[in-house]
């Protein structure tokens, strides 16, 4: 399930909520009790890292020089 932020307008108290995307968002401030919360849009861990197909031809680009030679261009002669 999805972790939200929201912070209170009135305190600035940020809460984390663990919820579906079908859940309704909560409704008062847990420390204030304020109805003025706002969701913040927060960066997630997802992170593509190294090689594979997001980095290598997947932009529809042809690389025949890498899909030939696995991606290993240097040469020891």
């Amino acid at each position: 399930m999805p972790i939200y932020k929201y912070r209170c307008q009135s305190c600035g108290d940020v809460t984390e909520v663990i919820a579906k995307m079908s859940d309704e968002p909560p409704t008062e401030c847990k420390s204030c009790g304020s109805a003025k919360l706002e969701k913040i849009v927060a960066r997630t861990a997802f992170r593509l890292s190294g090689g594979g197909w997001y980095a290598h031809g997947y932009d529809g680009a042809s690389n025949s020089e890498t899909a030939t030679s696995g991606g290993d261009t240097s040469s020891d002669d």
